[in-house]
């Protein structure tokens, strides 16, 4: 069966989908599922993080059901965000890696005190050089939830504004923080520090 015809067969399901169907929804995901989960463990090489992100993957779609095209390729839709998510977990992956390294590293008793605190203040510097770049609002939002320790609750109520656009100048923060932070080392002591957890 060609593309255009998967996508024919699949039509219907997903016009019954957009509408919040869960039985066109069971339908697709029994359809998919091994497929998906061959592919995610082929990458992965675990089961347990295969179906995982199957689930995710599925979580994804189901949340984005009134959106989604019936026009378009479902297949092609679910394996696209398949990728990313591996991608994104095996990133993950390598920073938390790489900050258990440091971890042993710098804080182990033979780890040189002077090498500690020259990154805690480079890293620091970085930081504050970083969010005097960033919106006044989002850099006080950033300040409040990093530093001061206030729940997103918390700081929409001191604001005067709600939990969602709270969370929208934290996340847009980070993502900034992350993209500056190439180097693998101030990425670590970034969440060593609290400010990238």
């Amino acid at each position: 069966m060609d593309d255009l015809d998967k996508k024919e067969t699949d039509f219907p399901l997903i016009a019954q989908l957009r509408t919040g169907s869960q039985f066109a929804f069971g339908l697709l995901y029994a359809k998919y599922f091994s497929k998906l989960y061959g592919f995610s463990l082929k990458l992965t090489g675990s089961a347990a993080d295969a179906e995982e992100i199957v689930q995710e993957v599925f979580v994804k779609i189901w949340e984005m059901r009134g959106e989604l095209d019936p026009e378009r390729s479902f297949s092609s839709l679910i394996f696209t965000i398949c990728k990313r998510k591996i991608y994104n977990r095996a990133r993950k992956q390598v920073y938390e890696k790489a900050y258990r390294e440091y971890l042993e590293y710098f804080f182990s008793p033979s780890a040189p005190v002077t090498e500690q605190a020259v990154y805690f203040n480079d890293v620091k510097a970085f930081f504050e050089e970083s969010l005097s770049k960033m919106p006044e609002k989002r850099r006080e939002i950033f300040i409040m939830s990093r530093r001061d320790g206030l729940s997103n609750k918390e700081i929409a109520q001191q604001l005067n504004t709600t939990i969602s656009n709270v969370e929208n100048h934290i996340n847009k923060a980070l993502r900034t923080l992350r993209r500056e932070m190439t180097n693998h080392e101030l990425i670590c002591w970034g969440i060593m520090l609290g400010f990238l957890s």
